[in-house]
């Protein structure tokens, strides 16, 4: 029997329709003749966790690191334990496994690590494919490979995965120890925050500088007044670096002179071709729906899941690639027919014959996916929810575009010579014919700095009057605020801020032939969760749609060492995994290297800063408040008080807890924290159980918990005035709720 294992259920079920006549669907998996087809749902195993070695690793305790493990080993995701007996019940019957994961080192990995998982020994064949049409799949299994050449590719992404949680465990632990306060360390993470962190300091530090552009008034024509913008010769006297004119009474002074001078005007009109705009990638998607709709780009993500996985009506949606194949080309008057008939459109001009330069097999490369495009799958819109079918029209239309005729933008542009070598210029575009513009959501009336002008005929105008003058103040602006969208984008392109020239050009040699890509950290199936996480652990925040560092973000960040802050650790990472798929290196050499840099830090003479979790009033429910002193896990801040983040920890989860509530005062989440972190706390507002009375004392945490896990606190009046002893408490009391 052969046994086909697909990266993804949509994967393995085309490949079953594709090379398997007679099939029946089952429970997880597709029979056929001699043959099963059955699939993944993304990685079903994840890398065991310290505590699964040794259960004394579960204490976060600085004696113990650096935590490595030579074989680093792996354990089934829970909730997925189901799909992975049942594939290792067929791998024992099978004679030959067909290994379908997606065609890059991730794909590889993810299958490999299920036949190693069972020690599988037979035969496997390699099918690289991501396309889910019958064609191509029916090529790739004619042309299938020796797994065993490709597992280079696998090795290489099994040594980047391991490689990523020891640099998470040893860096978040080491930090988090030395600190008090729960840390996160993440090769992607870490210089995320970074970009919002260097993005808030240009903010913050910029310094406004004001600047004049001065203006003549003429008709060109009588019928129009038209408004040109002077230009000062290169070189100027008055020009900044910048090319900015900061000087008013200077600018004013050169107005003045050009005011009743006459000007010979040249206009010039230029009709250009506006192509469509290439189909979506996940990260352009994000930003487009964000800016068109307003939704987050997890809230997309989760949105095109839906279409693609429930109503299959879109192609994979985590691609980095914008470009379409060959392949796709030839389905074309399927999908446009599916998607018209979808849309309840009829579409003037689109022509599936005709060939856009979305349509290049070579610039899909070895890239995993296409563009996100509609299938050919009919169904009715209308019972989808409106957020659904707003970004399935966005799709639809960029990939309509694809078919219709480029825009024509009529572009008028009028250039006057003046005195002493000062130019002035204007320029104004209006779209002449729609074309692709007819589908796509594009402004299209009259574009420029004078609209007007493009209603002045192209020719020579000689000796025409400047009737008058005018200065505009302007000021220079700080970069915008990150908004979750452009966040995201900037991480697609994260070398445009390295200096190292080194550095840089790894990262952009990382994403040679990838489209979208440009010298980025993160993949689109990651780059969500990251932003997300920073979120969560209070490095930062949202407000009002923008996306700020928080205190603690930005302390946190200034003490990390320059590798783990920066993108050098993906490019590095990415120059080793390279020759790991080439035999040139190891997995032990990438490991060893980051090793290093651990020891380098756990020797070195840092003390610990005076960083502390978020303070201030009652605190937000997932606040951190500090590390737990049972296990070393964060603590965080619940409906009703404090708990440890290790509570579903197995076999042995943590029970660590803190009430709120305390002698029927409610704590805030600061005292909470220093009394977690061993602190001595006053406590003003306490009420006597006995006489209802209030009265102030000193709180300690005295190490203990009770049975149910709770943690014990005191009373303590040593040091306070006498007055303030009221209410018949006694010296030590033990917390209750």
């Amino acid at each position: 029997m052969t046994l086909v294992i697909a990266e993804k259920p949509d994967l393995g079920k085309a490949i079953a329709a594709a090379i398997m006549p007679h099939r029946k669907l089952r429970q997880g998996y597709i029979e056929g003749d001699n043959m099963i087809v059955t699939w993944a749902f993304g990685h079903l195993f994840r890398l065991k966790a310290p505590d699964d070695y040794d259960p004394a690793l579960k204490k976060w305790d600085l004696a113990t690191l650096p935590i490595y493990f030579e074989n680093w080993g792996i354990k089934p995701d829970e909730g997925k334990k189901d799909q992975i007996k049942l594939i290792g019940g067929f791998l024992k019957k099978a004679d030959m496994v067909i290994h379908a994961g997606d065609p890059d080192d991730e794909g590889q990995l993810l299958i490999d690590e299920i036949l190693d998982y069972f020690k599988y020994k037979g035969k496997v064949m390699r099918l690289s494919t991501n396309d889910l049409t019958p064609a191509v799949i029916q090529k790739a299994y004619r042309n299938m490979v020796d797994n065993q050449t490709m597992r280079p590719l696998g090795e290489a992404a099994r040594a980047r995965q391991i490689a990523d949680f020891v640099v998470g465990i040893n860096y978040s632990r080491y930090f988090t120890i030395k600190n008090s306060v729960t840390l996160s360390v993440g090769r992607v993470q870490s210089p995320t925050l970074g970009l919002v962190v260097a993005r808030d300091a240009l903010i913050d530090g910029h310094q406004k500088v004001l600047f004049y552009d001065g203006y003549i008034h003429t008709h060109i024509v009588p019928e129009f007044s038209s408004t040109l913008c002077v230009k000062l010769p290169k070189g100027h006297e008055l020009l900044n670096d910048n090319g900015q004119v900061t000087d008013h009474v200077a600018m004013q002074r050169i107005l003045a002179g050009l005011k009743g001078k006459l000007a010979d005007i040249t206009v010039t009109k230029q009709i250009r071709d506006e192509f469509p705009p290439l189909p979506f990638n996940l990260t352009k998607l994000q930003t487009a729906v964000f800016q068109r709709f307003h939704y987050n780009p997890d809230q997309t993500l989760s949105l095109t899941q839906t279409l693609r996985e429930k109503y299959h009506l879109i192609t994979y949606n985590r691609s980095t690639c914008q470009y379409l194949n060959d392949e796709q080309f030839a389905e074309a008057p399927k999908v446009i027919a599916a998607t018209l008939a979808n849309l309840g459109a009829n579409i003037p001009g689109i022509d599936p014959k005709r060939k856009s330069a979305a349509f290049n097999t070579e610039k899909v490369g070895e890239s995993a996916h296409t563009g996100i495009i509609p299938t050919a799958t009919k169904a009715d819109i209308s019972k989808l929810t409106e957020a659904e079918r707003n970004v399935y029209r966005l799709i639809a239309a960029q990939y309509l575009a694809q078919f219709m005729p480029p825009a024509r933008k009529e572009i008028t542009k009028a250039t006057a010579v003046l005195p002493d070598g000062i130019m002035a210029v204007a320029s104004a575009t209006k779209v002449v014919d729609k074309g692709y513009r007819a589908v796509l959501p594009v402004k299209d009336n009259a574009e420029g700095e004078d609209p007007e002008l493009c209603g002045v005929p192209e020719g020579a105008y000689k000796g025409r009057k400047i009737e008058e003058v005018s200065v505009k103040e302007k000021e220079t602006k700080p970069p915008p605020r990150y908004n979750l969208a452009s966040l995201g984008e900037d991480m697609t392109r994260i070398s445009k801020y390295v200096t190292d020239p080194r550095i840089k050009k790894l990262l952009l040699a990382k994403d040679d032939g990838k489209e979208g890509e440009n010298g980025s950290i993160g993949t689109p199936a990651t780059r969500d969760s990251i932003v997300k996480k920073l979120i969560q652990r209070g490095f930062l925040e949202v407000k009002s749609g923008k996306v700020f560092s928080t205190k603690l973000g930005r302390e946190f960040y200034q003490i990390l060492p320059d590798e783990v802050k920066t993108a050098d650790l993906t490019a590095e990472w990415w120059a080793i995994c390279e020759d790991i798929k080439v035999g040139k290196a190891t997995s032990k050499e990438l490991h060893s290297s980051v090793i290093s840099s651990i020891n380098d830090l756990l020797h070195s003479d840092y003390k610990g800063s005076a960083l502390a979790a978020p303070a201030g009033g009652k605190g937000g429910a997932g606040e951190v408040l500090g590390v737990c002193p049972l296990c070393g896990k964060p603590v965080k801040l619940g409906k009703n008080g404090g708990y440890c983040t290790g509570y579903k920890d197995e076999p042995t989860p943590c029970k660590f807890r803190f009430w709120k509530t305390f002698f029927s005062k409610e704590l805030t989440a600061k005292q909470i924290s220093d009394l977690v972190s061993g602190k001595r706390v006053l406590v003003r507002g306490l009420v006597s159980q006995k006489t209802k009375k209030t009265f102030d004392a000193y709180v300690a945490f005295d190490g203990k918990v009770s049975e149910e896990g709770y943690a014990q606190l005191e009373l303590s009046f040593e040091g306070m005035p006498p007055k303030k002893a009221s209410g018949g408490a006694r010296s030590k009391r033990n917390a209750t709720k």
